[in-house]
């Protein structure tokens, strides 16, 4: 089973989207629903869904040209098109452009579902497989940050608030909550994500070299000091410096 997601469903059609959103709920997912392209494209701005499905053809912004933008501002989130039987070549030419699948109309619940759940579990797979890969090359994203609980999404807001800022970041939890991956997405996300995120451990720092450690020291600054040392603030210049355990 795909854990519950939020789709946002675009059709000019009400009495489509009102089937839409029937067979949405009865997966038991939550939606959204647009009348407009347009107005899906600035709800995006504010929230992100897990898909989105859509008509191809509409007034205005039509459903090739939103798959595009759609796709080029949100690569991550699944396209599903909607089409009728005979313009199955504008619905290829609408995966060309970042869409994951289509489905021709009139929609029958049990493609719409398996077509659904396919792209859905097919799309958290690779999450999962994008995620590995990011924690190994010790890169991280909100979107590999599990949890869609309340307080997860309070969370998330939050991180979304002050990640573009410049504002020092107080991130509390008890022990193996995953403040350390918290940190790593807001740095990800920041903007200063091309420089180096520099983790320091404050608890395993003995009293004596806590101002070294963070603020280096020139040689023969005290005994032992047989070398200039860059700190750790001066290490992470550009970046993101997390003190953790402070």
């Amino acid at each position: 089973m795909v854990a519950k997601k939020l789709l946002f469903m675009v059709d000019d059609q009400p009495e489509q989207l009102r089937l839409l959103e029937m067979y949405a709920h009865k997966l038991g997912h939550k939606c959204e629903c647009f009348t407009s392209a347009q107005a899906c494209l600035n709800r995006l701005t504010e929230k992100t869904p897990d898909a989105i499905i859509t008509d191809l053809f509409m007034p205005e912004v039509d459903g090739i040209e939103f798959v595009q933008t759609c796709h080029k501002q949100h690569a991550h989130v699944p396209i599903l098109v909607l089409t009728v039987s005979d313009s199955t070549a504008d619905a290829v030419r609408a995966i060309r452009y970042g869409a994951w699948d289509f489905i021709t109309k009139p929609l029958g619940f049990e493609r719409f579902q398996v077509t659904v759940e396919n792209m859905l579990g097919r799309h958290a797979l690779q999450k999962e497989i994008n995620t590995i890969l990011r924690q190994a090359q010790g890169q991280i994203e909100f979107e590999d940050i599990i949890g869609v609980s309340e307080p997860m999404e309070f969370l998330f807001d939050g991180m979304r608030n002050v990640a573009r800022t410049q504002t020092p970041v107080l991130i509390i939890g008890e022990s193996g909550v995953g403040k350390e991956l918290v940190a790593q997405a807001l740095h990800s996300a920041s903007l200063c994500a091309d420089g180096p995120i520099i983790t320091v451990n404050c608890g395993a720092i003995p009293e004596t070299l806590v101002e070294s450690t963070l603020f280096g020291h020139e040689k023969g600054a005290f005994t032992g000091a047989t070398n200039r040392k860059k700190g750790k603030f001066q290490a992470a210049d550009g970046g993101t410096l997390f003190l953790d355990e402070i």
